[in-house]
């Protein structure tokens, strides 16, 4: 009697799982809310751009060690922080107009004071 009241568990829990199953499947997929932090411009995010920037400032070994902080928003790019060279700083500044998506950037980059490029303070 057992085996049969298991056997007729196991179908009716059978017929009910694929009663269920075929209509959650059919049912389509809630559309994704959107994200305000996430702006497209030219088919590429803001977080895309910056990460790209940062990136490719990391691969650059003209950069060194400069301190530079990068944000974007509706692909205008600031860069600011401290440069060690001057040519770390044109680099940066190469690396970000060079950039997919950035349609403008802000120079805030500072030469760094303790550089021998920096100017004396006499």
């Amino acid at each position: 009697m057992k085996a049969i009241w298991r056997m007729s568990l196991l179908g009716v829990v059978g017929l009910t799982l694929g009663l269920v199953a075929p209509a959650r499947a059919e049912e389509p997929a809630p559309a994704p809310a959107p994200d305000a932090t996430v702006i497209v411009i030219r088919g590429r995010s803001d977080v895309a751009i910056t990460q790209d920037i940062i990136t490719r400032l990391k691969q650059s070994e003209l950069i060194g060690n400069s301190w530079i902080t990068v944000a974007t928003n509706n692909g205008h790019v600031v860069l600011w922080g401290t440069v060690i060279s001057d040519f770390a700083h044109m680099k940066a500044l190469e690396i970000a107009k060079t950039t997919p998506g950035v349609v403008q950037y802000d120079d805030q980059l500072r030469l760094d004071a303790s550089s021998p490029q920096a100017p004396s303070q006499n």
